[in-house]
């Protein structure tokens, strides 16, 4: 029973609150507008306002061969970060080869309301139903991080999906008895924080009535390469030819087929056991119902009565315990160890990233610095609120150390030196934050902790950059 999956969110408070195929079908009655051809074919339009209230907006991407009249699969996209555009650009060509509508949302973020994320969602689900042709039995939802956990909210409690793609993060908090009648695909790098969470999900859907599918991919906490992102759209193709509503398409069939048997028989010859497991029953899950797969199925049942096999998977699992006892601990940590163990710890956790005593562990000690990174920022952010910068300088330590790449470490460290009216120190990190491409322009100046900082014309030259920042990464 779907009752018995066990998820938890990671941030409960978020949700408080991807060879051509034809896939149009022709309808006699035409039920949408595309206001008269004023969105383009083959062009991503950057900013589509909604008609019931302008507030609300999203980046739109007709496929090449979009006509109206014809209806086609959409693809709604949201951001953990209301990035609208940047799925939209990242996967058009998909779009143009699988023939999907692509709809990238700038309102759904982290940290919103429910209330606000319903309306979010709702706002521009309904207004590209209503301007373009949809085939109304075909709408996906997809994401990424917080953003994934919208996508299956969609699809779980708020209207018949035909299928969602959850990029780097699993399900919401379990609310209510939940839809299961769509096909689920989640997408994780092998250094996510979240790869944990989604390889428990995963397991846990088996006999949920939710046909689904992990692939994990050489990757960090991001939206995944065009390449990944295809096995979505490809898991999404043979859904609707399992349903009858998309044409056989014997030669993507036959493609596929093949390219995966050259990936069997490569496990199978280096005996990646593992691998071998991965290969077959992706398979099944892709072609059961559309192709003949009796021979993968058999090949699995054997496999699994292999002692090899068997030896493998059980490492596999006692690292991933010892993978989530660690963060257990690591969070522990936090507020019962200085910042002199910390330094000690990660400088430890850095080195066996690199020299770990095999890939697995290496992979498992990223992970955890990745994890770090994470758990660090929540509590630096919570210890600022609280204005204890004390605490929030280790915690900032912490973040540094495992992250120095990221922008959002300086601007919380700008954040503490401002509540300290150290006004020059706050510039620098502003500085650095800028540098490392932090974009949050309204965030920045409309951030109270600032105020003293407002009319320096320091201050203002690096608003200036960062807005430049938030540009170049909406657009």
């Amino acid at each position: 029973m779907f009752k018995s999956i066990r998820i938890t969110c990671l941030f409960p408070a978020l949700m408080v609150l991807a060879s051509c195929t034809g896939n149009g079908h022709a309808r006699q009655e035409k039920r949408t507008s595309d206001d008269n051809g004023k969105y383009k074919a083959g062009q991503i339009t950057d900013t589509v306002k909604c008609r019931a209230d302008s507030a609300y907006s999203y980046a739109l991407y007709l496929p090449d061969s979009y006509q109206p009249g014809t209806e086609y699969p959409v693809l709604f996209f949201f951001d953990a970060h209301k990035r609208g555009k940047l799925p939209v650009k990242k996967y058009k060509a998909l779009a143009d080869k699988y023939d999907y509508i692509l709809a990238g949302s700038y309102n759904s973020t982290n940290g919103q309301s429910q209330l606000e994320m319903e309306r979010a969602i709702r706002m521009m689900m309904v207004d590209v139903l209503n301007r373009f042709s949809i085939d109304p039995e075909r709408i996906y939802t997809g994401g990424f991080s917080g953003g994934a956990r919208v996508a299956a909210y969609v699809a779980l409690f708020k209207r018949k999906v035909a299928g969602t793609v959850g990029c780097a993060a699993g399900f919401p908090q379990m609310i209510r008895q939940p839809n299961t009648g769509f096909a689920y695909i989640a997408l994780v790098g092998d250094k996510d924080f979240n790869y944990l969470e989604l390889k428990n999900l995963d397991r846990s859907l088996e006999g949920s009535g939710i046909r689904h599918f992990l692939r994990v991919f050489d990757g960090k906490h991001d939206w995944p390469p065009e390449e990944i992102m295809e096995e979505a759209f490809l898991f999404f193709q043979f859904e609707a030819m399992r349903k009858q509503q998309l044409k056989i398409d014997k030669k993507l069939i036959k493609r596929f087929a093949e390219q995966n048997n050259d990936s069997v028989k490569k496990a199978s010859d280096s005996r990646d056991w593992l691998g071998l497991a991965f290969w077959l029953n992706r398979a099944v899950v892709y072609l059961a119902g559309i192709d003949d797969v009796e021979k993968e199925k058999g090949m699995l049942v054997k496999l699994k009565h292999n002692p090899q096999y068997q030896k493998h998977l059980q490492e596999e699992l006692q690292l991933e315990k010892v993978e989530h006892e660690q963060q257990q601990s690591l969070v522990r940590a936090m507020e019962n160890r200085g910042k002199a163990w910390w330094v000690n710890e990660i400088n430890n956790l850095l080195a066996a990233s690199e020299n770990g005593k095999n890939k697995d562990d290496q992979l498992m000690n990223t992970r955890l610095l990745n994890y770090l990174s994470l758990v660090s920022y929540m509590y630096a952010t919570q210890a600022l609120r609280n204005n204890d910068t004390v605490e929030a300088d280790k915690y900032l330590t912490i973040y540094e150390m495992v992250d120095p790449e990221n922008p959002e470490v300086y601007y919380l460290k700008a954040v503490r030196f401002a509540k300290l009216k150290k006004n020059n120190e706050a510039l620098d990190e502003l500085q650095k934050a800028a540098a490392h491409g932090f974009h949050e322009y309204i965030r920045m100046a409309n951030d109270k902790n600032f105020a003293g900082l407002k009319e320096d014309a320091a201050f203002q030259e690096i608003l200036g950059k960062i807005r430049k920042n938030s540009k170049e990464d909406s657009h």
